[in-house]
């Protein structure tokens, strides 16, 4: 069977945001464009057949042996994704790279289409410990979190509607007033992004526990719902904004020294700051990622 294993590599590309002053735009007059731009869509906007697709996918990658060293705990190409994201928390949260590495039913969760048994992900967790028991994911087990500990457990959910009122319009067109990239990073990643992990997770569900939060399927759904926020933002001024980036390279609450990392000096995220996916696929700088039209992403967004 073949997966689309880049499919989620490209969402988890656009997942990273920054938090200090940007650095200058520069223009990438050596990025070129892709001839024939794929599309984006929402997901209530794909057919029966194209969610099967997607979802079949996901499965598929469930179920292919890990053969990356580099990720000793994972047992499949799927929890490949999540360690990596585990790993790496201290780099990717409150961190400059936040947005170039990373919703209609805000605030009604509860009845979304993602939920449906049969064309979504399954639906909220059930019985004292919130274990998903119905659609494609039901009883799918992981061993990567919760968090930074690493144990036997079943994927688990408890929508909170309240919380993700957070993801909701209300809270984006405050966060595409800012002008400058850090504005509107903080903006993103304290309300919309954090409305759909807890509106999904709860308090201590899967999707609640940020650092393995990949291990839900539905994480990857949310990211790219984030990854369009910022393009919708960068389009509001497209000529200044496109590469537009800063903030710094480690997380301000890290419990390690400031130090060096992907081709970063100092404390400071710029355009040649390599993206690690730990041999997935081969990295790529942040300039890489920055414009989805470019021949690496080659792709564009249907409006929902």
């Amino acid at each position: 069977m073949v997966c689309l294993t880049n499919t989620f590599v490209v969402l988890l590309l656009g997942f990273m945001i920054v938090k200090c002053s940007p650095s200058t735009a520069i223009k990438q007059s050596n990025k070129t464009a892709c001839s024939q731009l794929r599309q984006r869509k929402a997901w209530h906007n794909l057919s029966n057949t194209e969610k099967t697709k997607y979802l079949n996918a996901e499965l598929c990658l469930m179920n292919l042996n890990s053969t990356n060293n580099l990720l000793p705990t994972s047992r499949t190409k799927f929890q490949q994704l999540q360690e990596q994201h585990q790993i790496q928390s201290e780099f990717i949260h409150e961190v400059g790279a936040f947005l170039p590495y990373r919703l209609r039913d805000a605030g009604r969760f509860i009845n979304s289409t993602l939920l449906d048994s049969i064309y979504g992900f399954g639906g909220n967790g059930s019985g004292l410990d919130g274990y998903v028991a119905d659609g494609p994911f039901a009883n799918y087990t992981l061993i990567l979190g919760p968090g930074k500990n690493n144990s036997v457990h079943c994927l688990s959910r408890d929508i909170d509607d309240l919380a993700s009122h957070a993801s909701n319009s209300t809270y984006f067109d405050q966060c595409k007033k800012a002008d400058t990239y850090v504005k509107v990073w903080d903006c993103i990643e304290f309300f919309p992004r954090s409305g759909g992990h807890s509106g999904v997770g709860g308090e201590l569900d899967q999707m609640a526990q940020v650092l393995s939060s990949p291990g839900d399927p539905l994480f990857y759904l949310h990211h790219a719902y984030i990854d369009k926020l910022w393009w919708d933002w960068q389009n509001f001024n497209l000529s200044s904004r496109l590469y537009e980036i800063g903030g710094p390279n480690v997380r301000p609450t890290a419990e390690l020294p400031l130090r060096k990392r992907n081709g970063d000096f100092g404390n400071m995220t710029k355009l040649d700051h390599v993206l690690s996916l730990y041999s997935i696929m081969p990295n790529k700088t942040i300039g890489d990622v920055m414009d989805t039209r470019s021949d690496f992403l080659c792709y564009k967004y249907a409006e929902p």
